[in-house]
C-alpha cells in the first residue's frame, strides 16, 4: 500500500519526465503537484491521472480549496523555481 510519500528517486524521475509534472504529496483524497506554469491545468491533470491514478471514474480534479493545509494559496508559485506552480488536487 502506498504510504502517501514520494521518494527522492521518484521526484527526480518525474522532474526528468517530458512534461515536468511532479507529484510531491499523494494522500487518499488530495495530491500536491508542482508543474511548469506554462502547462494548462488540463495538461497537468492528464499527467497526474496517467501516472498516479485514483482508481475512481473521475480521477484527480482541481481542488476548490483556496489554500493548502499550510496556508499557502492554491495555486501558488514554486519556492524553488519561479517558472513552476504548485496546485492542490482532489479526488
Amino acid at each position: 500500500m502506498n504510504s502517501g510519500f514520494v521518494s527522492l528517486e521518484t521526484l527526480s524521475q518525474d522532474a526528468a519526465s517530458p512534461d515536468g509534472v511532479v507529484c510531491y504529496g499523494v494522500g487518499l483524497c488530495f495530491a500536491s503537484v508542482c508543474a511548469p506554469a506554462a502547462l494548462s491545468i488540463d495538461e497537468v491533470l492528464e499527467a497526474v491521472n496517467s501516472r498516479w491514478p485514483t482508481g475512481l471514474d473521475h480521477g484527480w480534479t482541481v481542488s476548490p480549496a483556496e489554500t493548502f493545509r499550510t496556508g499557502q494559496p492554491n495555486p501558488c508559485p514554486c519556492e524553488q523555481d519561479s517558472s513552476r506552480v504548485h496546485r492542490l488536487l482532489e479526488c
